[in-house]
């Protein structure tokens, strides 16, 4: 897994700068200003908490969580206190959780686009 994330990090983190570099053009192609939140619709701003979500969770996951997995790792696992097993445990679903996040965001998109 560990190959595998660090293989797909670079797409991960362009594809979350292509979020935030589209949101802006989104607004301006649908005549909204950026600086006046009042007038954006519902679903852009769900879309747009998703993506602030999707973006603390990636950035937790893989610059925080990741480099103190790699120190836990070391330790045996009948060494580890019960909150470096919380850390290992919950480092698995992090990724599964952004997962359906940018699902969400996804399909906040696809409203957005038909409303």
């Amino acid at each position: 897994f560990r190959s595998a994330a660090l293989r797909f990090r670079l797409i991960v983190w362009g594809a979350i700068a292509l979020l935030l570099l589209t949101g802006p053009l989104l607004l301006h192609q649908r005549s909204l200003s950026i600086v006046d939140p009042s007038g954006w619709p519902l679903i852009f701003r769900i879309k747009l908490g998703l993506v602030g979500v999707l973006l603390l969770l990636t950035f937790a996951h893989d610059l925080l969580q990741g480099s103190q997995v790699r120190k836990i790792s070391a330790i045996r696992e009948d060494a580890r206190s019960s909150w470096e097993q919380a850390i290992v445990r919950s480092s698995s679903w992090a990724p599964r959780v952004a997962l359906l996040i940018a699902l969400g965001v996804l399909l906040a998109a696809v409203v957005l686009v038909r409303s």
